[in-house]
């Protein structure tokens, strides 16, 4: 199980390289588009589950129930289009995301401010990932999804912001 756990989060890593902007243009194909939003979505959820446990201040814990609410519709709602489609694309489970290192032996504060620098960076990802394929993706299906979720992480890109700025992290 730790081989695939290794194989998962070196999938992860590959799939969301910090080397794009929250504004960068890339082209994205409907494949490319689920496999990438299912990993972040489960990802985000784990992470907020773990907030959840972790954390101790109700604002960071109210955002990961906010996280754990919008993230498990959208990947439910991806499940089904991935099942409806035919696709073949593996989704993946609560064990298999494994959580980030920034969080893991991290308590309190530290492990709050490691929290919302991941959802920050997560969610710079996910919005861009979800602008291309609104504006790019051929399946009516599928770019409605993303059209859909894009206001979703968008509201969730104003939130953690808040809560950096609020905290003086460093968002770059």
């Amino acid at each position: 199980m730790k081989g695939l756990s290794l194989i998962i989060a070196i999938i992860i890593r590959s799939h969301f390289s910090d080397a794009q902007a929250l504004n960068a243009k890339q082209d994205v194909d409907d494949k490319t588009f689920i496999s990438q939003a299912i990993v972040g979505g489960f990802k985000e959820t784990n992470a907020s589950e773990m907030a959840m446990h972790v954390a101790i201040t109700t604002d960071v814990k109210d955002f990961a129930k906010k996280m754990i609410a919008d993230h498990g519709k959208a990947n439910r709602e991806l499940k089904s289009i991935i099942k409806s489609k035919g696709y073949h694309i593996k989704v993946p489970s609560v064990d298999d995301v494994t959580r980030d290192p920034l969080l893991g032996g991290t308590t309190g504060t530290a492990f709050e401010n490691n929290y919302i620098l991941l959802m920050i960076k997560d969610h710079k990802k996910m919005l861009t990932l979800f602008k291309n394929a609104a504006g790019q993706i051929q399946d009516p299906e599928i770019r409605a999804f993303a059209k859909r979720t894009l206001p979703i992480l968008q509201q969730h890109w104003a939130s953690i912001k808040a809560l950096a700025e609020k905290r003086k992290l460093n968002i770059r």
